[in-house]
């Protein structure tokens, strides 16, 4: 599990601007921000739950447009397993001021289907996709929590 911080690779990270210690280092190694006993419990209960649960690369975009064809191209040839706009901040936020961290994704469009992607993806249906995946997740997160 990682991620492909894409706004950070060109300046725009969480951490740029004003700087108080209270809440950590200032520079903060990207390598090895998801813990690692939080992410074997949640691949656990995913499995136990039938849901389809796995590790994978988390690319990043700006947003708020959806990606291109291209970038989604090129996302795929560096390793990237799947695409948002959020995730990345909040886990750098949280890694520099010592919070274990797990990250989910629910996934709202296939990538794989060039059809679905760019001019023909639309709002809509990522918003139908992400409520019925959010029972999922919620039962999984529920879980995790009775867990700790």
């Amino acid at each position: 599990m990682d991620h492909i911080f894409m706004p950070g690779m060109v300046g725009h990270s969480p951490l740029i601007g004003s700087y108080d210690q209270r809440w950590g280092a200032r520079f903060v190694p990207s390598a090895g921000i998801y813990d690692i006993e939080l992410r074997s419990k949640m691949l656990k209960l995913g499995q136990a739950s039938d849901y389809r649960v796995h590790e994978g690369i988390y690319a990043m975009l700006a947003g708020p447009q959806y990606e291109s064809t291209a970038e989604i191209d090129y996302l795929r040839l560096i390793g990237a397993d799947i695409v948002g706009m959020s995730v990345s901040h909040e886990t750098l936020v949280a890694h520099q001021m010592g919070i274990r961290v797990l990250a989910m994704a629910l996934i709202t469009n296939d990538l794989q289907d060039a059809s679905k992607c760019g001019a023909n993806l639309k709002s809509e249906d990522v918003l139908e996709a992400a409520e019925e995946a959010a029972n999922r997740a919620r039962t999984l997160i529920l879980g995790l929590i009775s867990q700790e």
